[in-house]
């Protein structure tokens, strides 16, 4: 039986990310693309998928390396922009304590944020698993990889505009999952609240550095709205 829920669960994370492959995959094409004509070589291009494995965050690093900025700063830009996966650890650590350090490290590496978004979903409405976000996060590492691979190989021309396009397929993909699961007022007003914050701070802050500040004005707000409404 112990056998059975682990396959069950890890099927039924694999299965509730297929819709969102359908955005990540072309995503996937446009980096690589973008990565080999930056001036990375075909091995470069698979293994910063196969390590980093950060969609906006390696679409910010190629750009930086084709511009010829220093590699600090391209790291530096990189942490940066990957800072807002603390604020999806906080929110998942209260299901992983319990996993031994290994496992949490495994967890963390394949945490983006559509597993972020079908993982908290999914622990809404029925009991919590780390299994189910395992199941989640290896479909999406292993499309996006294997997508890379063949995209850097082929090679081809992307048009600008073309690229452009499809850099909005997750994002729209991420709302798409994420409107359903604001249900209180509360949830609205929070992101209602973060994405004000994000369009204010996106002309002083550049490369996503908008992102962490954005959302931790989110959290405040949604914290003192929750403690204002349950003291009337």
């Amino acid at each position: 039986m112990g056998v059975l829920r682990l396959n069950r669960e890890l099927l039924e994370g694999f299965r509730d990310m297929l819709p969102l492959l359908l955005g990540v995959v072309p995503f996937s094409v446009v980096y690589s693309v973008a990565a080999r004509q930056a001036g990375l070589s075909y091995l470069d291009t698979v293994l910063m998928s196969l390590i980093v494995f950060a969609g906006a965050s390696q679409f910010i690093a190629v750009t930086l390396f084709g511009a010829g900025s220093s590699p600090i700063l391209i790291v530096l830009i990189t942490l940066l922009v990957n800072s807002r996966h603390l604020l999806f650890g906080v929110s998942l650590s209260p299901f992983l304590r319990q996993l031994n350090s290994k496992l949490q490290g495994l967890l963390a590496f394949i945490l983006t944020d559509e597993v972020f978004a079908v993982t908290i979903a999914h622990h809404t409405r029925a009991s919590p698993s780390y299994r189910y976000q395992l199941g989640a996060g290896l479909a999406l590492y292993a499309a996006w990889n294997i997508t890379t691979a063949i995209s850097a190989a082929l090679s081809f021309p992307l048009s600008i505009s073309f690229a452009s396009v499809l850099r909005f397929i997750v994002p729209a993909s991420f709302l798409a999952l994420l409107v359903p699961m604001v249900r209180k007022r509360t949830d609205v007003v929070v992101g209602l609240s973060s994405g004000v914050a994000a369009l204010i701070l996106v002309p002083y802050l550049k490369g996503g550095a908008y992102i962490l500040p954005a959302s931790l004005i989110g959290m405040i707000v949604g914290g003192l709205l929750s403690f204002l409404w349950k003291s009337r």
